[in-house]
């Protein structure tokens, strides 16, 4: 009997939350109005899910430089994506950071040189000596992953080092 009171108690609680949460939702609504700006941007952004992604402000290089880059010699066979799969990844490089994948990878970047527009040209050189359209990306504690350790350690590994890595990679 005690169990069937504590029930019909539990339960009426339950009802009297829901109806004032509710009421309260309501005078919220007159208060912010129904729809606030930054659940409409959510809404439409969940709408529109077949807009090519673009990666956040920080992970944008600087706008001073992007005039530099269209100068920039290329290799054959990348592609406008690649590119900026490449810009990404120099950017998180020039923060000392690790650039990752959306699955967690680490992509395996040469070091960056003090200048960013000469990091991303020798990185262009790099990936055209060994034949690459894309950097790498391999889990922690990897074989490739611990040569790449190796190699970004020291600052006396040459551009051919990185691209006999590369090579091996490919391979």
């Amino acid at each position: 009997m005690k169990s069937l009171i504590n029930l019909i108690g539990f339960l009426y609680l339950l009802v009297m939350t829901a109806g004032v949460s509710l009421m309260l939702a309501d005078e919220f609504d007159d208060i912010l109005g129904a729809e606030t700006p930054d659940i409409v941007a959510v809404l439409e952004a969940e709408e529109d899910e077949d807009a090519p992604w673009t990666p956040p402000p920080p992970y944008v290089l600087p706008p001073a430089l992007l005039p530099a880059l269209k100068d920039l010699p290329i290799p054959p066979g990348f592609t406008a994506v690649q590119f900026d799969q490449l810009r990404i990844a120099l950017t998180s490089a020039l923060r000392n950071e690790i650039a990752l994948t959306p699955t967690g990878l680490v992509v395996l970047t040469p070091p960056v040189l003090t200048d960013p527009l000469k990091s991303l040209e020798r990185w262009l050189r790099i990936a055209r000596a060994a034949d690459i359209t894309e950097l790498p990306a391999y889990a922690h504690g990897t074989p490739a992953w611990v040569m790449w350790k190796k190699l970004s350690s020291s600052p006396l590994t040459t551009e051919a080092e990185w691209v006999r890595f590369y090579q091996r990679l490919k391979a």
